[in-house]
């Protein structure tokens, strides 16, 4: 089973996901060949030493999202206020200077651009 497992992600680039739905191996998850896939590449023991590189085949290469108690934390605002709370004379759209904001990050946080969009006029400044 280890020598199909390892056929199929080193010369036919599956992935575990695809090899557990499509292969002819006994009903093995997805899961498991990943857990057994860190475990060979964390053991130094010789039943082990051919698969100790499979790791670098996998699709993400050697990030391993870990599982479990954890909140994802990106793009949260401190004291930030909903739109909902907003005034109402903002949605009326009759007053200059009420203006929308929005912010883009760009390529692993290179660059950046704010974009400012008056509610009123939909003049639009970069």
């Amino acid at each position: 089973m280890k020598q199909v497992i390892q056929k199929h992600l080193v010369i036919d680039r599956w992935s575990p996901e695809l090899i557990s739905q499509c292969s002819k191996v006994e009903m093995v998850s997805h899961e498991r060949i990943y857990q057994w896939i860190w475990q060979c590449k964390h053991t130094n023991t010789k039943d082990v030493k051919p698969y100790r590189n499979l790791y670098q085949f996998l699709r993400h290469g050697r990030r391993r999202r870990k599982r479990g108690n954890r909140k994802d934390t990106r793009g949260l605002i401190p004291n930030r206020v909903p739109i909902t709370q907003r005034p109402l004379i903002v949605n009326k759209r009759s007053r200059l200077g009420d203006y929308e904001l929005d912010f883009m990050m760009g390529k692993d946080r290179k660059g950046a651009l704010l974009v400012m969009i008056d509610r009123a006029t939909l003049h639009t400044r970069l």
